[in-house]
């Protein structure tokens, strides 16, 4: 358990203001989908080998034949999954939120979360991921702006809330009209919204694929340009002329794994929550997913009262929310929830031990003002350890 200071600490910082291969099928673009082969199969037949180097020529064409079509299936792939958020973003959306007799802004929020941001920042990978094509650059694309994929945790945390609120309009004809004309009018093919809420999830996923691909295509032979120490995240993405080896790509493989565990790690952190939500009794307000996305502890705690016997709680604390409840000891793994404090409206401070409330003396406690119900909070630990 932490010490009442780092519990505090924690507390204090929860206070915040307020793809499947359809994709590689769909609408592609021929001219910004294909890379013009550079050389010629004939020429290779019709030439006669006079040294060691010639022999090898037809495995160097095969490689860069293989790189190329690792790089196209890249690039074809991202084109029709830009063309997928499009329709969200610039097809159902828009129709959606003009419908507010039917769809209410916060049914809005919930179902389409944070895409729009997703949505523009991929518009800006596709245009730098063509150049970096062309100029056999992928690698230092994906070094360059693997920071921007973070947006992605957000939504991945919020998937399973879409999904649940989308649903709810099933049974409503006007919505499963609004819906109905949306599909029928966009340009990609005839998916229900559920399908194209999903593309991103699935997407995010086949980044690590994609590279490892390109590094499994691309030639063991290493340019002579020492690039490992170039800082990519503050470079320009053209200002040097880096072409793809097997250390940028797998520089690049790294940076995106590290984004898929960032982003697998938030939605550990949504299971937890979603599991303290199932396990808590008598609930009410506002669902636990709706105002939090991390979960930091849970401790046994004492609420003092200035003339009353105190009471045990357990603590459970998320950022933006503090829950306190009761243990059921009928059924165990199971609580029965007593309150929450909403953390953007409180302001918790350390209290001195030795300090009086009431009859008791208090030790290892902080205490908790809540604005918005002008009242205090005040919990103490079993020890400095909790």
């Amino acid at each position: 358990m932490l010490p009442v200071e780092n519990f505090e600490c924690v507390l204090r910082e929860t206070q915040t203001p307020d793809a499947h291969d359809e994709y590689s099928s769909r609408n592609v673009d021929p001219k910004d989908g294909m890379l013009s082969q550079t050389s010629s199969n004939n020429e290779i037949h019709n030439a006669q080998p006079s040294s060691e180097s010639e022999f090898l020529l037809p495995q160097d064409n095969n490689d860069d034949a293989l790189r190329q079509g690792a790089m196209r299936e890249l690039l074809e792939a991202e084109i029709n999954y830009v063309n997928v958020l499009s329709a969200v973003c610039d097809g159902y959306l828009p129709v959606m939120s003009s419908r507010m007799d039917i769809f209410p802004m916060e049914s809005i929020q919930l179902i389409f979360s944070n895409i729009t941001s997703i949505y523009k920042f991929q518009q800006v990978f596709l245009d730098a991921l063509r150049k970096g094509v062309e100029q056999n650059q992928v690698s230092k694309v994906f070094l360059n702006m693997h920071k921007g994929f973070l947006c992605y945790s957000a939504y991945c945390n919020a998937y399973s809330r879409a999904v649940i609120e989308l649903a709810t309009y099933d049974n409503i004809k006007d919505a499963r009209n609004v819906l109905e004309s949306c599909q029928a009018s966009i340009n990609v093919s005839q998916l229900p919204l559920s399908a194209h809420l999903l593309a991103p999830v699935q997407r995010i996923c086949r980044y690590p694929l994609h590279l490892k691909n390109l590094m499994k295509r691309n030639s063991t032979y290493e340019s002579g340009m020492q690039c490992d120490l170039l800082n990519y995240e503050q470079l320009d993405v053209f200002q040097h002329h880096v072409p793809d080896t097997q250390a940028t790509v797998t520089m690049a493989l790294q940076k995106m794994r590290a984004i898929i565990e960032a982003v697998n790690e938030g939605r550990r952190h949504s299971e937890i929550i979603a599991g303290y939500q199932a396990s808590l009794q008598k609930f009410k307000g506002l669902q636990l997913q709706l105002l939090s996305s991390r979960f930091f502890i849970q401790t046994d705690a004492t609420r003092l009262k200035h003339n009353l016997w105190n009471s045990k709680y357990i603590l459970i604390l998320f950022d933006r929310q503090l829950v306190y409840c009761k243990p059921d000891f009928i059924k165990r793994r199971q609580f029965v929830y007593k309150g929450r404090l909403l953390l953007d409206c409180c302001s918790i401070m350390n209290m001195r031990d030795g300090i009086k409330i009431g009859l008791h003396t208090v030790k290892n406690a902080i205490r908790i003002y809540c604005r918005s119900r002008n009242k205090w909070y005040d919990f103490s630990f079993s020890s400095i350890l909790r």
